[in-house]
C-alpha cells in the first residue's frame, strides 16, 4: 500500500559486552531481583572508556546527597567565571563567602553533608551569575537538575568521570573536591564503602552517599574507585516499588554489589 514504514537505528553503535561483564551483569540484576524495589545504576570503565553495567540509567531519579558533588563542581566553574585563578583557589575559599566562608560550607557539605551548607553553595552560586543549566549543558549533563535534585545516573557517572579526568574544572579544583570525598567518616565503611578494606595500598576511593527515609526512600551511593592503573565509576540507587523491601535490604544490596564488583575487577 501507500503507508509506507519507519526505520529506526541506534544513533551510536551498540556496545559489545565481554562474558565477564554479562556476568556481573547476571550477579547485579540477581542482587537487586533478591532486594526488592526498583534499582538505577551504571558503572563506567574510565580506562577503556566503556560503560561495564547499566540498569534504567538513563531515567530521571531523585539522587538525593549525591547532587552535592555538581554543586561543588558548580561552586569552581562559578570562581572560574568571576576571575579567581586557580593557583589562589584555596586562599579565595579560605577567606570569601556569603555569610560563611566557602571553605567551610564545601567541607560541610561533602564531608558531613550538611544540608544548609549545600543550600548557602547553590545561593551563591546563583548570585555568582553562572548559568547553571548552560554549564550543565556544556559539560554534556542537560538533564541534572541540582534543584530537585533529581537525574539519569548516567549523567551523574559522566560528571563524576569528568571530574576524576580533569575534563569540567581545572586541576586545583578537582583536587580540592576529591580529598573531600576521600575524607574518612565512620559511616564509610557501608554501601560501597565495604570496598575500602578489599582495595589495594595506593588505591584512591572518592564517594558520595545519598540517603532518604522521611516521607519517600531512597538508598544510594556514587563513587570513583581507583587502584593500580584502573578506574571506575560506580552510581548504584535503590528505591521502594511494587516488590516490597526497606532501608537495610537496599543497604544490604549495594555492599553485595560492591563485592560482585569486585570480584570482577580485581
Amino acid at each position: 500500500g501507500y503507508g509506507g514504514f519507519d526505520v529506526w537505528r541506534f544513533k551510536t553503535p551498540v556496545q559489545d559486552f565481554s562474558s565477564a561483564e554479562l556476568s556481573l551483569a547476571d550477579n547485579l540484576d540477581s542482587i537487586f531481583a533478591d532486594a526488592g524495589g526498583e534499582w538505577h545504576s551504571v558503572i563506567l570503565d574510565l580506562g577503556a572508556g566503556r560503560v561495564v553495567y547499566s540498569r534504567l540509567s538513563a531515567d530521571a531519579v531523585h539522587t538525593a546527597s549525591v547532587i552535592k558533588v555538581p554543586v561543588a563542581m558548580l561552586l569552581f566553574a562559578s570562581l572560574e567565571q568571576q576571575g579567581v585563578p586557580p593557583a589562589d583557589l584555596e586562599s579565595y575559599l579560605e577567606e570569601h563567602g556569603n555569610g560563611y566562608l566557602l571553605s567551610e560550607l564545601l567541607h560541610d557539605m561533602l564531608v558531613n553533608s550538611d544540608e544548609k551548607a549545600a543550600s548557602e553553595l547553590l545561593a551563591y552560586i546563583r548570585q555568582s551569575g553562572l548559568d547553571i543549566d548552560a554549564t550543565l549543558s556544556d559539560w554534556g549533563a542537560p538533564r541534572v537538575n541540582v534543584f530537585s535534585r533529581f537525574a539519569p545516573l548516567d549523567g551523574i557517572a559522566h560528571l563524576m568521570a569528568g571530574l576524576y579526568q580533569g575534563d569540567f574544572i581545572s586541576p586545583q579544583a578537582r583536587q580540592i573536591i576529591l580529598d573531600a570525598m576521600a575524607e574518612y567518616t565512620p559511616s564509610d565503611d557501608s554501601r560501597l564503602g565495604v570496598l575500602r578494606p578489599l582495595l589495594p595500598d595506593g588505591a584512591g576511593f572518592y564517594n558520595k552517599r545519598g540517603t532518604i527515609t522521611d516521607e519517600r526512600l531512597v538508598i544510594g551511593d556514587a563513587a570513583i574507585v581507583t587502584w593500580d592503573s584502573k578506574a571506575y565509576v560506580i552510581v548504584i540507587f535503590g528505591y521502594p516499588n511494587k516488590i516490597p523491601t526497606n532501608d537495610l535490604k537496599l543497604v544490604s544490596a549495594i555492599e553485595q554489589s560492591a563485592l560482585a564488583f569486585w570480584e570482577f575487577a580485581k
